[in-house]
């Protein structure tokens, strides 16, 4: 080196002077915002953790959905790992559901814990009106340890591999020991609303959040017809019907019914010697008395129905409720339960 100061030329000097407004002005821009998945929002009921951004959304108007609410463990009755989680799943540890269904997953800030992130969701749901139905923590998510040494972390993560995996998600890295669950239910006229929230700490913390609003098939997309309903008494003696609806402890018939109704009065006009006992059913809850008379009082609304608004003689329609007393599935799931909420019509 001799020492002298480097020179530069006039125009040197011009693009060095550029580069330093450029460097300085980029320096000063904030990080680029992550964005929400395209297409995704927030459920209309329950909000998100400040700062969260929802990596993948998914909603079906109609789909089915497996609700867990007992530990996963990861392990058969035989001891062996499962190949499928989703086959540890019995009646005694999830409840088979059907209605619009909303899954989220959310990034959370590095800063929140799983436990402030599922206290912060269950003041919420709890302020709504929502009951728990399960929760655990850590451990407690997965039931008891098995024998295995070695098999502790499939064993201790299964509940978050489960649900992530439902996202579309394949969790190879380890789960950390910071997992919370938590399943609830909000019972309401128009339908129940159910929730599966999951939080965990893989990389970074994720929720997984899925709403289910149970509801029957919309009215329309499938309908039994006069045809249909005579093959059934041919055939078995009877017919259930599943397009009567009915708000929930309620016994007035609602609009949507009505595409039902229609083929009942088609089949007797079809059939001028036909007289039927229309029988109300109901699932297990609550007392027996209180069932009765609620079948009976749904039973009596659809000849009401059928009789004032399709001109069918009160002659020829017998109402009767049996409640609980003759269900067609076991009342131990939300989707049998479904099964034994009709109305069946009977020749006499």
């Amino acid at each position: 080196m001799n020492g002298r100061a480097p020179t530069f030329s006039g125009r040197a000097l011009l693009q060095i002077a550029v580069l330093i407004c450029v460097v300085s002005w980029s320096a000063g821009l904030p990080a680029q915002e992550k964005k929400d998945a395209k297409g995704s929002r927030d459920h209309p009921m329950i909000s998100r953790i400040e700062g969260s951004i929802i990596k993948r959304f998914e909603q079906k108007e109609f789909d089915e959905y497996r609700l867990v609410k007992g530990p996963v463990s990861g392990y058969g009755k035989d001891g062996k790992r499962s190949t499928n989680l989703e086959d540890e799943l019995t009646d005694q540890n999830s409840v088979s559901l059907e209605g619009k269904v909303w899954r989220l997953t959310y990034e959370v800030p590095k800063n929140r814990s799983t436990l402030e992130i599922v206290r912060s969701y269950q003041n919420e749901l709890t302020a709504a009106g929502f009951k728990t139905l399960f929760e655990c923590a850590d451990q407690e998510c997965a039931g008891p340890r098995p024998k295995t040494s070695r098999a502790r972390e499939a064993h201790f993560g299964a509940l978050s591999r489960l649900l992530m995996k439902r996202a579309g998600y394949s969790v190879t890295g380890p789960i950390s020991g910071d997992q919370r669950y938590l399943a609830a239910r909000l019972a309401r006229p128009e339908g129940d609303v159910y929730v599966s929230l999951l939080a965990a700490s893989i990389n970074v913390p994720h929720v997984r959040l899925d709403i289910i609003e149970v509801k029957p098939l919309t009215a329309g997309l499938v309908t039994v017809n006069a045809a249909a309903m005579a093959t059934d008494i041919a055939a078995h003696g009877s017919v259930a019907l599943y397009g009567i609806h009915f708000d929930h402890d309620r016994a007035e018939v609602k609009p949507e019914s009505r595409p039902t109704l229609s083929e009942i009065a088609t089949l007797l006009k079809q059939n001028a010697k036909l007289e039927l006992f229309v029988v109300g059913h109901t699932d297990n809850n609550g007392t027996l008395e209180y069932n009765l008379d609620l079948s009976l009082r749904r039973a009596q609304a659809v000849v009401a129905a059928l009789t004032s608004q399709f001109g069918v003689s009160s002659k020829r329609l017998d109402a009767r409720g049996v409640g609980f007393l003759a269900p067609v599935a076991p009342n131990t799931t939300e989707e049998n339960r479904t099964k034994n909420r009709r109305v069946e019509l009977t020749p006499r």
